[in-house]
């Protein structure tokens, strides 16, 4: 007989998935401690908004060091969105 499927104990939303890869130190490490042994999930919605805000800053990011002279106009080119 097949044992039943556990059911995750944690569904990470995309706050989550950013925080666990991009977040301080202590909520990473939180994190870690949380779903440390497994019995977490996620869902295919929260992977593709995952992507899509990862690929966008990073692409955001790209386009502004081409045209900054400086840290300064970096950051100015990137709060203008």
């Amino acid at each position: 007989m097949l044992a039943e499927r556990q059911k995750p104990r944690f569904h990470l939303d995309t706050s989550v998935q950013i925080e666990r890869h991009g977040g301080d130190v202590a909520r990473r490490t939180a994190l870690e401690g949380l779903l440390r042994g497994g019995g977490h999930a996620t869902s295919s919605q929260v992977l593709r908004e995952w992507n899509s805000i990862v690929l966008d800053a990073c692409s955001a990011l790209l386009n502004a060091l081409a045209v900054a002279e400086s840290r300064e106009d970096l950051v100015a080119h990137l709060r203008q969105g």
